[in-house]
């Protein structure tokens, strides 16, 4: 990166020489609660979302963030020491999935999928709501966030200190090929692409826990930025009690400088077939005076949930994605290894195949039956098997 003044590759292949330069500053950055100014610079690269876009509206760009190799470093040796105090912290909001161990997008699906289930073997539905924030990670009050961590979580003295000095006079410039911008401080959210700024973001998002608590009946799972609300509609006035609720996480992200959305809420009822043709069908609520339409189907962290929980359109998705990418890898073949073409299908194909799949559990064998067409399909393709030759020995080959 343009930012380094050593190249990262050359860091990696010297570790023996670089571990005690870099031990040393580091020991000296945390005893004196100072962050080394020089570190405090972001390089950022605007590139278009979607190619046939207008490269003239400001919106239609994705900015890209790249820091000093050392900075993260020493962001990572401090997050090290600060992450088991935080959530082991009465105070740490335990149905935050992101930038935990052990937890992911997955983890928060099934715990939403897991409640509306339950719901389901109760005889009801269930009311499902997935708020949007606006430009979240770049709203944060540095303030705020510094008195969230001395009065909530108990982080002072040098440690508080270090932080301040982390988060105080940063800077960010825009690169474009070979030209680049004057650099200008960053006065709202911590660094973009920083390795600490997503565990701060969560300190910082703490009190919308506290407000969803207020309603019992009110379930919440949350990644990052993402927060989905949701209610069995067999409780007294469900619909008036998440719109309570909605108003009170809308009142707590104002309160905190964030911006909530509600043009852009999505929400959905869930439940049996059976149970969603007998009962009153339910096509819009009204939360904080924005009406929003119950829709059938909503794509919640890449996975598109169905109001009967079926999957059957998230599957079809994965398919679909699937077979373009088995189409681009037939291509070029031909011109890789088979070592290189297993990278490649891992890469494009299981994976979409591997994520959040446990929640296909029970799901219909029809859909179990096109998962397995694709597998075969890509293993056919990395092995050059024939379509006449059986598949069970070559999918036992590569595992």
């Amino acid at each position: 990166m343009p930012v380094d003044y050593i190249p990262t590759s050359v860091i990696k292949s010297c570790a023996d020489v670089f571990d005690p330069l870099i031990a040393y500053p580091a020991k000296l950055s945390f005893s004196e609660g100072k962050f080394p100014t020089r570190y405090k610079t972001t390089s950022i690269t605007p590139l278009l979302k979607i190619e046939e876009t207008d490269p003239d509206v400001a919106s239609n760009y994705r900015l890209i963030s790249n820091l000093h190799t050392i900075s993260k470093m020493l962001e990572r040796l401090f997050m090290s020491r600060i992450r088991s105090h935080v959530e082991t912290s009465t105070n740490f909001n335990r149905f935050q999935s992101a930038y935990r161990c052990a937890h992911s997008t997955e983890t928060t699906l099934l715990r939403m999928l897991n409640d509306v289930y339950d719901t389901a073997d109760n005889q009801s539905r269930s009311l499902a709501m997935r708020l949007y924030l606006s430009a979240a990670f770049d709203m944060l009050v540095m303030k705020t966030l510094l008195r969230r961590l001395d009065h909530t979580f108990g982080i002072r003295s040098t440690t508080h200190k270090w932080i301040n000095s982390y988060l105080d006079g940063q800077n960010q410039f825009v690169r474009v090929g070979d030209c680049t911008s004057e650099s200008v401080p960053c006065e709202f959210g911590g660094p973009k692409g920083s390795v600490l700024g997503p565990l701060l973001f969560t300190i910082y998002t703490f009190p919308i826990t506290t407000f969803i608590a207020q309603f019992k009946h009110v379930n919440h799972a949350q990644y990052a930025d993402d927060t989905q609300l949701y209610i069995a509609l067999n409780t007294d006035d469900a619909v008036g009690v998440i719109n309570d609720c909605f108003k009170s996480v809308h009142y707590s992200l104002d309160a905190n400088g964030l911006c909530l959305n509600p043009d852009k809420t999505e929400a959905s009822v869930i439940g049996t077939g059976a149970k969603l043709r007998s009962e009153e069908k339910i096509c819009t609520v009204k939360v904080a005076d924005v009406t929003v339409p119950v829709i059938t189907t909503v794509k919640s962290l890449g996975v598109t949930i169905d109001s009967t929980l079926s999957f059957d359109r998230h599957v079809n998705n994965v398919c679909k994605a699937a077979h373009y990418h088995i189409c681009a890898v037939r291509h070029i073949h031909w011109c890789m290894s088979v070592d290189d073409a297993k990278a490649v299908a891992t890469t494009l194909v299981s994976s979409g195949l591997d994520y959040c799949n446990s929640l296909l559990s029970g799901t219909s064998q029809s859909n179990l039956n096109k998962l397995q067409c694709v597998q075969n399909a890509v293993t056919r393709t990395v092995m050059s098997t024939s379509k006449r030759e059986h598949i069970t020995h070559v999918l036992a080959e590569l595992q």
